[in-house]
């Protein structure tokens, strides 16, 4: 598996993977549109997993304080078990920024398959609609 960021200013025209930000709307909290004018203004990171096709995508983002922290904030894809590894290339980007942490929000499907990467439970999210 290969894993590639999508510069910013290619965004838009990456039509071949805006299905992945339709998936990545949660129920209408965040449009696809606004997912893609973040990677295109660099507030979000892209992130492509292929073979010979896509597979998966996933977006990133720098949270700023003290100490600088990758968030990875969506994540979909099929073959989950043939391309988890590309977080490591993740790892490693983030690493090169200086970043201290990485978060991921994730689905509880997830939890075990980040365990495998150093990643483990800290809290728990809660919701209800109003």
């Amino acid at each position: 598996m290969e894993v590639n960021g999508i510069p910013g200013d290619l965004i838009k025209q990456a039509t071949e993977i805006h299905h992945f930000f339709d998936s990545f709307t949660d129920g209408d909290h965040v449009s696809a549109e606004t997912l893609i004018d973040d990677v295109e203004n660099r507030d979000r990171q892209c992130w492509i997993i292929r073979d010979e096709k896509i597979r998966a995508m996933a977006l990133t983002r720098i949270a700023a304080g003290e100490y600088p922290i990758c968030e990875i904030t969506h994540v979909s894809g099929e073959g989950l078990k043939e391309w988890h590894s590309a977080f490591l290339t993740i790892e490693e980007w983030a690493r090169a920024l200086g970043c201290k942490r990485i978060r991921a929000l994730a689905r509880p499907g997830y939890e075990r398959i980040g365990a495998r990467y150093g990643l483990r439970k800290t809290h728990v999210l809660l919701e209800v609609n109003l």
